[in-house]
């Protein structure tokens, strides 16, 4: 495992010739490229944070869109980070928030009860231990357009896979996204092999040599009721780990 300044260095480098391959590819100086990863390097490789040990929980998402600057580069992390986006503009920084309350304290036989009182009291904690990484990095709308996606998906898949590389999660919540991540590792879903799941979950060692769950789940942005999506989530990670523990 590499340590924080490690990753803060190559992830630098790695954000600062992605955006050069945009700029080229779109013949444009000030394309707005959102760069993303670890929210809280210094809390995701701290040794003492035992909470989310061996649950390093990375949210695959589809493209980061801002109304404010559509010219303007900024950072994803950086924004979560600081502004900890908890009012009613950014309610997918909320679900996503509820979700990694859900996983962190899911085992195999136990899930959590929702409580909206405990997720608000921890809201930057969960927050800052989770890393977000969008497929597409410059130009996000606010409707995406999933072909368009699965092209970003082939075209920085050399990028993507270096930086998930960098990130190293434990567990993948693809947030619609789950075409898009077979795509970056050249993965075969399909039934009768190592990756299907009709439960909308698997278990991997082929993404760099090391176990993983990944969950095929909805993106955040959904309009589903909050329990729905909640119990959904932590029920498929439950059947994940019964799966893990199967098989040690």
């Amino acid at each position: 495992m590499i340590t924080q300044q490690v990753y803060e260095s190559k992830i630098k480098a790695l954000m600062a010739k992605w955006k050069k391959s945009h700029e080229k590819n779109a013949n444009v100086q000030n394309i707005n490229f959102i760069d993303d990863g670890i929210v809280n390097p210094e809390k995701w490789f701290n040794p003492a944070n035992k909470q989310f040990k061996g649950k390093k929980i990375l949210f695959l998402l589809k493209e980061a869109y801002s109304k404010d600057d559509e010219d303007a580069s900024w950072s994803l992390t950086d924004w979560l980070r600081t502004d900890h986006p908890i009012d009613g503009k950014h309610k997918i920084w909320k679900r996503v928030v509820e979700w990694t309350y859900a996983l962190v304290n899911t085992n195999s036989k136990k899930i959590p009860k929702f409580s909206e009182r405990e997720i608000k009291e921890n809201y930057n904690e969960y927050l800052e231990n989770i890393a977000v990484v969008n497929i597409k990095k410059s130009c996000g709308k606010s409707n995406s357009n999933m072909g368009e996606i699965l092209e970003y998906a082939e075209q920085d898949k050399d990028f993507l896979s270096k930086e998930i590389e960098l990130i190293d999660p434990d567990i993948i919540v693809c947030g619609y996204s789950i075409q898009a991540l077979m795509k970056v590792f050249d993965l075969k879903i399909k039934e009768n092999s190592g990756y299907y799941s009709e439960n909308w979950f698997y278990v991997t060692d082929e993404i760099f040599e090391k176990k993983r769950i990944i969950l095929d789940f909805y993106h955040p942005s959904n309009h589903y009721p909050i329990l729905l999506n909640y119990y959904s989530l932590a029920c498929i990670y439950q059947q994940a780990l019964l799966e893990v523990n199967s098989k040690d």
